[in-house]
C-alpha cells in the first residue's frame, strides 16, 4: 500500500537511514483509512483474478476470459488461444523432463524435500529454468511476437517506479539467447499481458476490447442475478429526459418471488497501473471523475426512474468487474462480482461496510500492526540523493 503517499507525516531517521511514518494519522484520517482500505480490496481481487494453481487453471481464464477477443490477440501477436494453450502445454511437459533429468543432482533434506539451505540447489535450479529461446519456438513458433512481450527490456525496468513491478508484467528475462523461465511468474504474466496489450496496443483495438468486455460483463451480472432468482427483464434499456438521453440501465432484472426490480450500472474498467499499485494521488483522483462521471448521472436516472414507476419496488446498484475507490464514498452501493455473490446470498440486506467486514476480516492491518509499522517502516535503507 502506498502509506508514504497517504502520510503528510514521513521522517527520516538519520541513525538508522529508516522512514519513520505517522500511522495515527492514517489510522484517524476517515479518507486515508478508506484508501487502506481500498487497496486491500484491489490487492484481493489482483490475487483472484491472477490465481493460477496448476496448468488446468492457466488453460482455463486463458479461454474463458479472451475467448471474445481471440481475433484482436491474434491481429497484436499472431496466436491463436488453441496455440498458446498448445504451447503452455508443451512447456509444462518440457519443465519436467527438465525437472526428472536434474532432479538427482539435487541435495534433499531428512524430510525429501530439497534442501533450500544449500546454494548448490539453486544454481541447479536457475540452470534448470534457463531455456534456449530456439527450444521454446520450437514448441509453437507462432509464439515469438507473445514471448517478445513478455521479456524484459532492460530499458523498461525503473528503479523509481517500482511499485509497477514490471516483472509482473513481463516476467521473462533474456540472457543472450536464453529466456529464464520461471512458470510460476510465467502464467499470471500471460494474463496481465494480454489485458495490458490489449488496452495499449492501438485506439481502435482498445475500443473493440473494451466494447467485447461490457457486453460480456453485461452478460456475467444477469447471469450472476440469474443464480439468485432474478429473471432478466431487458438490458440497455434507455432512458430520456423529455427528448434527452440520460443513459440506459444496462440490466434490468426483476426478482422472481417477491417481484422486486433491480436496476444494474455495469462498469467493467480495468485499472490503471497507478492505481493497482496503490498510488493515493491516482486513487483520489479517480474517486472525483466517478462521483462526477457515474455517481451523479446513476443519481440523475434513479429521479427519472422514480418518477416514471413511483410505486415500483426497486434498487438501482452499480456493479464492477473490479473494486472501486466510490464504494467506500457513495450512499449508492457499489459492488464489484465477487461482492455481488454476497449481497445476493444475504437477500439484499447487507450494506458494503457489512460485505466488506465479511469479505476482507483479517485482511486489513490492525491498529497494533500499524503501531509496529510505525516504527519501523521500509526496512530498506535510504540512500541520500547526493550519494
Amino acid at each position: 500500500m502506498s502509506l508514504i503517499g497517504l502520510s503528510t507525516d514521513v521522517q527520516l531517521d538519520t541513525n538508522t537511514n529508516q522512514l519513520q511514518i505517522n500511522m495515527e494519522e492514517i489510522r484517524t484520517n476517515y479518507t486515508y483509512r478508506q484508501i487502506n482500505e481500498y487497496g486491500i480490496r484491489i490487492q484481493k481481487a489482483l490475487e483472484l483474478s491472477l490465481e493460477t494453481k496448476d496448468l488446468d487453471a492457466i488453460l482455463n481464464k486463458i479461454k474463458d476470459e479472451f475467448c471474445h477477443s481471440e481475433d484482436l490477440i491474434k491481429q497484436i501477436f499472431g496466436v491463436s488461444i488453441e496455440e498458446l494453450q498448445v504451447f503452455l502445454i508443451r512447456l509444462n511437459q518440457y519443465y519436467q523432463f527438465r525437472f526428472e533429468r536434474n532432479k538427482a543432482t539435487f541435495t534433499y533434506n531428512n524430510e525429501g524435500w530439497i534442501d533450500t539451505n544449500n546454494y548448490l540447489n539453486y544454481i541447479i535450479y536457475g540452470q534448470m529454468i534457463t531455456i534456449p529461446k530456439g527450444v521454446l519456438l520450437s514448441l509453437e513458433p507462432k509464439i515469438e511476437k507473445l514471448l517478445d512481450s513478455l521479456t524484459l527490456n532492460k530499458d523498461e525496468f525503473n528503479p523509481l517506479r517500482l511499485e509497477f513491478d514490471i516483472l509482473s508484467q513481463k516476467p521473462l528475462l533474456k540472457i543472450k539467447n536464453d529466456l529464464i523461465v520461471n512458470l510460476e511468474l510465467l502464467w499470471p504474466g500471460i494474463l496481465l499481458n494480454l489485458r495490458y496489450s490489449l488496452l495499449e496496443h492501438n485506439e481502435l483495438i482498445k475500443e473493440e476490447y473494451k466494447k467485447r468486455n461490457s457486453s460480456a460483463f453485461e452478460d456475467k451480472v444477469a447471469n450472476t442475478l440469474a443464480r439468485y432468482n432474478y429473471e432478466l427483464i431487458v438490458k440497455n434499456f434507455m432512458l430520456y429526459n423529455r427528448k434527452n438521453q440520460i443513459g440506459d440501465v444496462d440490466v434490468m432484472v426483476r426478482h422472481k418471488n417477491t417481484g422486486k426490480f433491480l436496476y444494474v450500472e455495469c462498469k467493467d474498467y480495468n485499472h490503471k497501473k497507478e492505481i493497482q499499485a496503490h498510488n493515493a494521488e491516482a486513487i483520489l483522483e479517480n474517486l472525483k471523475t466517478q462521483q462526477r462521471d457515474w455517481e451523479s448521472k446513476v443519481k440523475a436516472r434513479i429521479d427519472k426512474l422514480k418518477n416514471d414507476y413511483p410505486d415500483r419496488d426497486s434498487q438501482y446498484i452499480i456493479v464492477t468487474k473490479l473494486p472501486e475507490i466510490l464504494s467506500h464514498f457513495s450512499d449508492i452501493l457499489v459492488l464489484d462480482i465477487h461482492e455481488l455473490e454476497i449481497w445476493c446470498k444475504s437477500g439484499e440486506e447487507m450494506s458494503f461496510e457489512n460485505i466488506y467486514n465479511e469479505r476482507y476480516t483479517g485482511d486489513l492491518m490492525t491498529n497494533e500492526e500499524m503501531d509496529l509499522l510505525s516504527v519501523s517502516m521500509l526496512k530498506a535503507k535510504c540512500k541520500k540523493r547526493d550519494q
